[in-house]
Formats: C-alpha cells, structure tokens, sequence
C-alpha cells in the first residue's frame, strides 16, 4: 500500500479541499561524520522512537511508551532529539528529550495539536505546526518552551518546518497556492519564497543538506533534490510501484534516509545522495518510518585559517593542497578534516575547510591567498571570514 494512502489518519483536511498527507517531516542535516538514524516504528507499541545504525545494526527503542511517540528530530550536537507525543494527553504535543532517551521534558502545553519539531542549529529555538489557530501555521518557540510564536500566519496549511543549517532560512510545506508546494521564508517569517513552484504535484517534507546548497524533498510518491533556490530538481527515485516519502540528508551529505513502501509495509531506506545504492535498513512489516540522520556528537578542537594539515603554521603545502583538491587529488591533511568538509566554526557560521576566503569552495583563488600569505603580503577576506592566519574553533 503506497505511504501516502497508508499514513491517511494524520491526513489534514485543508480549506482548499487538498487532502495534505505525511506532511510531518521538514529535516536538517547538520553538518558532521554521519551518526544513528532515529524513526517512530509500531514494532511494540502504538508508536516509539528507534535509533540505529545506518546499516541496520544495533536497533534500540529509546522512549518504550505505550503512548503514540513520533516524528523525532536530532539537535545539531547529537545530544539531544525533539518529537511529539500524546503521553500525557489525547492530542500531539512537543518534547525533548537525551539521545538515551532519558529526562523527558513536555515543552508545549495547549488543547490544540503541536507536531513536527525540528532545532535550529544552535540549538536555542524549536520550530514547529501547531493547529492552536484554528488551521495549520508554522510556530517557533525557545528552547525551554517559552516564547510560542506564529510565524507563518496563513490561512491555509503552513508545516513540516525546518531551519537551514546556517540558519538563515526556514523550509516548510504549504498549501498557500492551492496544492502542496516547498516554500522557504526568513526565521521571523518574512519574505516566503515558493521554491518548487509545480501546480501540478503535490511537493512537501523538505530537508535541507548540511552544506544548505541543496533541498530534497517528496512529490508523487518519489524522492527529488534541488538547489536551495529552486533550480535543478533531478527525481532520485523515479519508481510507480513504490511510495517514497520524508527524506533525510546525512550529515556528511553523501546519502539520505528515507522512507518506502515495497511489499506493502514502510521502511526505512538509505541511498546515496544521487538515488544510487538504495538499501532497505529496517526490513519488517509494519510501520517504521520519519526518519531523521543525527551526527556523531562533535569535539570542539583548535586550529588555525588557511592551516589544512593542521602542522601549526599556513605554508606552501596547504597551498599545494588547495590545489590537488582542486584538480580531484588525493590530499592527505592527517588529524585535520578532509579538504572541502563542510563544518561549524565555534560563532556556527558554515565553512568548508580548505575554503580560505569563504567563497564557497576550495579553488586556486584559496592557493593565492595562502601563497600571498605566506610571503607576508596582504589578504582581503570577505566580511565574517576569518582572517588567514588566525585561531578558529571548529565546533564539528
């Protein structure tokens, strides 16, 4: 049975009269080395929270609840994961919890339904759907619970939200043009922007690349990927005879988690970023789905701009790594990350190591500046980025 017909008692009834289903699952991929995939599964209960290995080993139960636990979502450091629930009430509301499962704390106390949390990436804010309005609209909250605020403010169906992994945007799904489409718009809510912009198909459960370049999301029973403004949507799944739904980058962007139906039961899958690969991780009949990929918990270190081999100094061979990267090389930077690894420095801005200008790749222009830095001459960096030379933390 495809997802999208077997998952119709979540269905909304939108006033446009567009059934809007699954629509709970707007994800991030914070940047890092990729970590355990967490989903809701009926395996032994109404519905709990898994965490596994992205190669099918080691699946725990972590809320072991006979209430309805679902649609998790992992905090930037891997520590913590948000969901919904109805543990102590008969409509969904939003917890947060350990990535153990342990110290279970309620943040939303209404008597509407509040569903599909998602952190920002410094884990201050939780972005969420409440229906408290009397329809849809999407709500972002502090961390602790404070501070509810509509951001969205729509008379049609505003959901499955989620920040960029620079924070700068948020993605959701809406109804606001009369069939589902992904919007992106501001933190505040300002300036919505329809990024799949088809009348003809329903588009929903955005989720961003931990680079934030790209955005995959569901349509039509399959998996598609497109840049962050819209362009370039390539379908990575393409099959008729299954419903893939709710994708999921992973941390270190080169696969997604998602979720499909062969045989008639919904599992949860992983594939390489483009639809190559694809591999069935939970297996069983039933529900196991909404899956999020979490990284390994990072440890902040020290390093210095511009020094990819981490030797204490920026020289001529981080210049020469530049520039065998650049050719498609192997480069060898020891304990430091890969040249071209996208990662958080301490302030959260995203970076790419390698990248000394901050222009969004490792290029030969990166080789100059080094060289130029090297020579004791001056370095024009772009404003936020770090000056050549200097101490930097990189938090992931």
């Amino acid at each position: 049975m495809p997802i999208r017909f077997a998952l119709a008692s979540i269905g909304i009834v939108l006033s446009s009269g567009l059934l809007l289903i699954d629509a709970e699952s707007g994800r991030t991929a914070f940047p890092g080395a990729n970590g355990q995939i967490v989903f809701q599964s009926d395996r032994e209960s109404e519905g709990d929270i898994y965490v596994v290995n992205p190669d099918g080993t080691d699946l725990t139960n972590i809320t072991n609840n006979p209430a309805f636990d679902h649609d998790p979502a992992w905090s930037r450091d891997g520590t913590k994961i948000v969901f919904q629930s109805k543990r102590l009430d008969s409509n969904s509301e939003i917890y947060v919890m350990n990535a153990d499962g342990s110290d279970v704390v309620r943040l939303t106390v209404n008597d509407s339904a509040d569903w599909d949390p998602a952190f920002s990436p410094d884990g201050s804010k939780i972005v969420f759907t409440s229906r408290r309005d009397g329809n849809n609209e999407v709500y972002v909250m502090n961390d602790d619970g404070t501070g509810q605020t509509n951001i969205s403010n729509n008379p049609l169906f505003d959901g499955a939200p989620t920040f960029s992994p620079d924070g700068s945007k948020i993605a959701f799904t809406t109804s606001r043009d009369g069939n589902g489409e992904v919007y992106a718009m501001n933190p505040d809510g300002s300036d919505p922007v329809n990024l799949t912009n088809r009348p003809a198909t329903f588009d929903e459960n955005p989720s961003w690349s931990p680079d934030a370049s790209k955005i995959a999301y569901s349509a039509g029973g399959d998996i598609y990927v497109m840049n962050a403004n819209g362009s370039g949507r390539v379908n990575l799944t393409d099959d008729s005879n299954v419903s893939d739904n709710n994708p999921a980058w992973s941390p270190d962007g080169s696969m997604i988690a998602y979720t499909s139906d062969p045989g008639g039961s919904i599992d949860v899958f992983v594939m390489n970023a483009d639809g190559s690969g694809q591999m069935n991780i939970t297996n069983r009949l039933g529900f196991d789905g909404v899956p999020d990929w979490g990284p390994v918990t990072p440890t902040p270190f020290s390093a210095i701009w511009g020094d990819s081999d981490c030797s204490g100094s920026v020289d001529p061979v981080d210049s020469l790594l530049t520039l065998r990267h650049d050719a498609g090389l192997s480069t060898d930077t020891g304990d430091c990350p890969e040249m071209g690894q996208v990662l958080y420095l301490q302030d959260l801005s995203l970076r790419r190591w390698g990248d000394v200008d901050c222009g969004g790749d490792v290029t030969p222009v990166d080789s100059l500046k080094i060289l130029r830095f090297d020579a004791g001459l001056s370095v024009a960096q772009a404003a936020g980025c770090p000056d050549i030379g200097s101490d930097v933390t990189v938090s992931s």
